[in-house]
């Protein structure tokens, strides 16, 4: 150790100290796995992240049934955005410690990072299981649902999050963005398509209102989304007086059962 020391402290005159400190302590690490004073050293001497990753790997590699190790590894491989390295070690750990909320935390990002995101799913359904009343995990595995296209399902845990925190504006905010979303995908006719932006419209400025930390998103989006609604003509020519209350009511929004009311 002493040794290394020295080679650290010269590392700044001469990059082959460097390479020696580096060296020196990844071999202690594999002779005393058990010593985390060697993964700290190496933190301290490697500048570049990707070697640290190769280095943490490389001591996982030689004692692959310590957690302790695997999560050293996983925590490097997050920190380099290295989402596909670091699914292995938190597998393994979240195998071992299935109750560890941290690990599955963490693999749950790394699935969404990398768009798997029925495992993402998955992974925020288990987390919800062991902190049955954490809001966060409720949105994001509905933010997850979204993404693979499952709005329906999305929307029903974005109610239990507002179940949660019934103040919340985030849920509030996703949910306009799941009408948004089916919107643009032009199913039906054009009138019903103007009928769901402007329910999405609606709900952003539900949100608004609520004051929270989206108020300025949803207000934004809201205004952006007024070319995309049906003006006041469009419902005059349907013999749709002001104040009446439209249901979208095509078969590709059947899930939404919801209206939106005539201007």
């Amino acid at each position: 150790d002493r040794l290394g020391m020295l080679y650290i402290a010269n590392a700044g005159s001469d990059p082959d100290y460097q390479i020696k400190a580096i060296n020196l302590y990844s071999d202690l690490s594999t002779q005393e796995p058990e010593n985390t004073l060697w993964p700290q050293r190496l933190t301290s001497v490697a500048t570049d992240i990707n070697q640290l990753v190769e280095i943490f790997k490389k001591v996982w590699d030689n004692d692959r049934e310590s957690t302790k190790k695997a999560w050293d590894y996983a925590s490097i491989c997050m920190r380099a955005e290295e989402y596909q390295k670091a699914i292995e070690p938190l597998e393994f750990l979240v195998g071992k410690s299935a109750d560890v909320v941290n690990y599955w935390r963490q693999l749950a990002t790394c699935y969404d990072k990398l768009e798997q995101y029925d495992k993402a799913v998955n992974a925020y359904l288990k987390l919800i299981e062991l902190e049955p009343t954490n809001r966060d995990f409720y949105v994001n595995a509905a933010i997850e649902y979204k993404n693979s296209g499952q709005l329906s399902t999305a929307r029903q845990y974005l109610y239990k999050a507002s179940n949660i925190s019934p103040d919340w504006d985030y849920p509030i905010y996703i949910e306009a963005t799941l009408y948004e979303a089916a919107a643009s995908r032009r199913c039906g006719d054009d009138f019903q398509n103007k009928l769901v932006y402007q329910l999405a419209r609606d709900i952003y400025r539900k949100c608004a209102n609520m004051g929270g930390d989206y108020s300025s998103h949803a207000s934004q989006r809201a205004g952006q989304l007024g070319g995309a609604c049906p003006t006041k003509e469009e419902y005059f020519f349907r013999n749709i007086k002001p104040g009446t209350s439209v249901s979208v009511s095509n078969a590709c929004y059947g899930w939404i059962g919801k209206s939106v009311t005539s201007y």
